[in-house]
């Protein structure tokens, strides 16, 4: 671990008593699978379960597997299965182990943090080293009491002192208002001309000015004698003339562009339309409109709004006949339509014995027959079964293809194609109707000879030891066990290249996950995936697809026992399995 950003966390240990605790642990799915040791020791494992919700609710989680760790049994270690995280896993159990590993974890966890404190101690000591060498060079550049409060006392007293604030409110007092052009005493200079004896220049130059009249102004010299005497003929009150606010309409005279209007005559003009304004009272229309029909139907009336109108119309086709060709469409309708002859036929061969419906499930289950001639079966079909031979037998010809049958000879015609004694004549080539009947009259029929419908014929009649060919010349004294069946060994039964009746030298592997067949193999020396530690050894291997396989692995060496699984695809780690000679003993679990 790392330290100091990481701490030793344990898991509170229980101690063992006789009732049960219920624990209920909470873990986090990651891409669907979780897989870990349970935090407690001695669980019952049928109270194992594993639901979606705490304290057993929302949905429960059936996929998980609970298995038992070689080196420490008491353990178990889950591996599970779900789509949804977090899940919560509740069990029972009677109290923890304590094991060696947990007091070596406590060692590691203390000597960890001896080291940490020390590493701390180490720091922490450099920086108090550092401090106090700071300290002592600061100590010794201080500068002396005696100087400093002898360069204060040089310094401003702050009583009798303006601070910057003061300051900046006095200047702002003897600026006060003025306009910013002249708010500085340089643009105050600059306005005066810079002349330091402004006040002499003004009165100097007041002096040269005509004294004041009460009564008269100052004006420019342009003002002539006869503009005076216009003035002077002006008449006392001419400026009191006051235009009245109205004048009456008789005092305005009318020309042809401008007449006065009555209020008659303005309200008879706004009650008259637009030019382009609709009448919304109007009795009629002005001008009368015709209203016709054309194409098949013809006539037409005028209209001018004066009363209701009827329009006669006419049509030229009154039965309202249409050919095909009118109508679109309907022609390529009636082509892809089934004659009433042709239709008919279809009926009568669907409705004869040759034809047949059938249905889904008839149909479904003749497919899923198979293709196998009569006599055989799935199980037994080319193997030299007995009914397979009686059938090849009845398809072979063994007479001529002119030959009569047994029942249409008759005794008469036989001997009419001999001479002499036909009871006692033999002949190589014919038989009597008596030889015949003595044969008997054979019925190779299924249904005779395959009565439960499994392809074998179900007897045979007794064959005498002499018609048995292919038997050894000598048999065991107390009848044994043949050697061999219809000429093979048992051996030869076993699949090839499985390890079964073969040398397991025959086998060979050099990648445990490619053995993926049930059987057994030889797990070579340049193997990839077998258990950690082990040279060589042997693959029982016990596969229910290739998604779900169990493996055994047997060390030559070291006699020990490995055991996998591939579960869903996914191989899991070897473990290895408790036997009476490597099982853990408690000076094992002391480290003794």
């Amino acid at each position: 671990m790392s330290y100091p950003n990481d701490i030793d966390t344990f898991t509170d240990k229980l101690n063992k008593r006789d009732k049960a605790y219920v624990i209920e642990e909470e873990v986090t799915v990651s891409n669907g699978v979780y897989e870990s040791l349970l935090d407690h020791d001695n669980i019952v494992d049928s109270s194992v379960s594993v639901w979606t919700g705490s304290k057993l609710t929302g949905d429960k989680v059936a996929n998980f597997i609970l298995s038992i760790p070689s080196a420490t049994p008491w353990k178990r270690s889950i591996k599970i299965f779900s789509s949804i995280s977090p899940v919560f896993i509740t069990y029972e159990t009677f109290g923890d182990q304590v094991e060696a590993d947990d007091i070596n974890q406590l060692q590691s966890s203390m000597t960890a943090t001896q080291t940490e404190v020390d590493r701390y101690k180490a720091a922490n000591d450099l920086v108090v080293t550092n401090t106090v060498n700071r300290v002592t060079t600061l100590e010794s550049k201080k500068a002396d009491k005696t100087y400093v409060d002898t360069e204060l006392l040089k310094k401003a007293d702050k009583a009798t002192t303006y601070t910057k604030s003061e300051t900046d409110a006095r200047i702002q007092a003897v600026v006060d208002v003025a306009p910013e052009a002249l708010d500085t005493l340089n643009e105050i200079a600059a306005a005066l001309n810079d002349d330091p004896n402004f006040a002499g220049t003004m009165t100097t130059e007041l002096s040269k000015k005509v004294d004041k009249v009460v009564g008269k102004q100052l004006s420019t010299e342009d003002y002539s004698t006869a503009e005076k005497a216009k003035l002077a003929n002006v008449e006392a009150n001419a400026n009191k003339y006051i235009h009245p606010s109205t004048h009456p309409a008789t005092m305005i005279v009318e020309d042809s562009a401008r007449r006065f209007a009555t209020d008659a005559e303005k309200a008879n003009w706004n009650g008259k339309l637009d030019a382009t304004a609709n009448a919304v009272s109007a009795s009629k229309l002005a001008t009368g409109r015709t209203i016709a029909l054309s194409g098949d139907v013809t006539g037409g009336v005028v209209f001018d709004g004066s009363s209701n109108i009827t329009i006669t119309a006419t049509v030229v086709d009154d039965s309202h006949n249409h050919v095909i060709s009118n109508v679109d469409g309907l022609q390529v309708a009636l082509d892809s339509k089934e004659t009433p002859s042709g239709a008919q036929s279809k009926v009568d061969v669907h409705s004869s014995d040759a034809v047949k419906h059938i249905t889904a499930a008839e149909r479904s289950a003749w497919n899923a027959k198979s293709n196998l001639a009569l006599g055989e079966t799935v199980s037994t079909a080319y193997r030299g079964d007995r009914g397979k031979v009686a059938y090849d037998h009845s398809q072979v010809a063994h007479a001529p293809s002119n030959a009569q049958k047994n029942s249409d000879i008759t005794k008469a015609e036989i001997e009419a194609k001999l001479t002499g004694n036909v009871s006692s004549h033999t002949h190589s080539q014919y038989v009597t109707q008596t030889d015949l009947g003595n044969a008997g009259y054979g019925d190779m029929q299924k249904s005779i000879y395959d009565t439960n419908g499994n392809g074998t014929v179900d007897a045979a009649e007794s064959v005498p030891w002499s018609g048995v060919t292919g038997k050894p010349t000598t048999m065991p004294a107390n009848g044994g066990n043949a050697d061999t069946v219809d000429g093979k060994h048992a051996s030869a039964f076993a699949p090839s290249g499985y390890g079964l009746g073969v040398a397991l030298s025959q086998v060979i592997i050099n990648d445990s996950n490619l053995a993926v067949v049930t059987g057994m193999y030889y797990a070579s020396q340049s193997d990839t995936n077998k258990p950690s530690g082990v040279t060589d050894g042997s693959i029982f291997v016990m596969a229910y697809s290739e998604l779900w396989i169990n493996q055994l692995y047997l060390d030559w060496r070291t006699d020990k026992t490995y055991r996998r699984s591939k579960n869903n695809g996914a191989w899991t780690a070897w473990k290895e399995l408790i036997t009476k000679g490597n099982a853990l003993t408690w000076n094992d679990l002391k480290g003794v």
